[in-house]
């Protein structure tokens, strides 16, 4: 996986070591959350994997959002997830949506 320069195309950092095809990314100043089957959340600084979340129902992750405390995750399976983001522990299982989150 690459991060692409905003103009230009040039590539800055490169991330190989996430599984899957990637269907969703988050980032802010410090971190990079990439979800596919699974969940990754790198220290861009660092260029290291911090935090694998684990998608134990193997859905394809379709939304991401993060903060200081907590990574959100959505499923092609119509739930969210809540995690915390510093132990990687599932808090909240959010379910009986309609449609894709």
């Amino acid at each position: 996986t690459g991060i692409n320069a905003e103009y230009g195309g040039k590539e800055i950092q490169t991330f190989p070591a996430h599984e899957g095809i990637i269907n969703s990314i988050k980032f802010d100043d410090r971190h990079l959350l990439l979800g596919s089957r699974y969940i990754g959340l790198w220290d861009l600084e660092r260029q290291k994997k911090i935090l694998s979340l684990a998608n134990k129902s193997y859905s394809a992750v379709y939304c991401l959002d993060l903060d200081e405390d907590l990574v959100v995750s959505s499923y092609q399976r119509k739930h969210a997830r809540v995690w915390d983001r510093r132990s990687g522990k599932k808090l909240y299982t959010l379910k009986g949506h309609a449609g894709f989150i």
